[in-house]
């Protein structure tokens, strides 16, 4: 589990992912690999933009969590974090189309080479034994794909692009409950009448 910052954190990991395998071969200056807003165009060759988050359903329902003898904490929220990875060469048009997909090619072979992210590398003050983070393709139709675009207020013009899903990814809750442990035990024994000498 991990605190509200994951999300940040987690999309931040993956560009320094990219950064140590991409550069300088395919990709010559890694300050060129950004986290960048969705569906927006910026001065990038590789963009990783989360452009869905949606609850984990699939995750199992977790327990209160004990934090001693007279306080527990409310389990995590899971969620699965949606990717897109586009890539905008900055060649000649000549080879530009060429030279983005070999970008794209080696952002998948990275990925799926190194597709688990380890919380307590992602967060120092995580526990070594936290859960991990998978980050896997997400293919989607042709139709989902340009649903996705035409909806993004970016004209309707679709890019080609590479589509992920990282889950679970879990953010601690911050409400504990309190109980008080039980010292005494009343017994209340009056106010019932015997006959034949037991309580009716």
């Amino acid at each position: 589990m991990a605190n509200y910052s994951i999300i940040a954190d987690l999309g931040n990991s993956i560009v320094k992912l990219l950064r140590k395998s991409l550069c300088p071969e395919p990709v010559q200056a890694p300050e060129s690999i950004l986290l960048c807003p969705a569906f927006e165009k910026g001065d990038y060759v590789v963009g990783v933009h989360l452009y869905d988050i949606q609850e984990d359903g699939d995750y199992p329902r977790l327990e209160m969590i004990s934090l001693g003898e007279n306080a527990r904490r409310f389990p995590p929220m899971a969620v699965t974090l949606f990717y897109m990875l586009t890539v905008n060469s900055q060649s000649h048009i000549s080879s530009k189309s060429v030279d983005e997909q070999r970008i794209l090619g080696r952002v998948m072979q990275v990925l799926h080479d190194s597709p688990v992210f380890e919380i307590s590398h992602i967060q120092p003050g995580a526990n070594a034994s936290d859960e991990v983070i998978s980050l896997s393709p997400n293919f989607l139709s042709f139709e989902d794909k340009s649903r996705l675009w035409s909806s993004s207020g970016s004209g309707g013009t679709s890019r080609l692009a590479l589509y992920y899903k990282a889950a679970p990814v879990l953010i601690d809750s911050t409400r504990v409950s309190h109980t008080s442990r039980v010292t005494e035990i009343g017994l209340n024994v009056h106010g019932k009448e015997l006959k034949n000498g037991l309580p009716y």
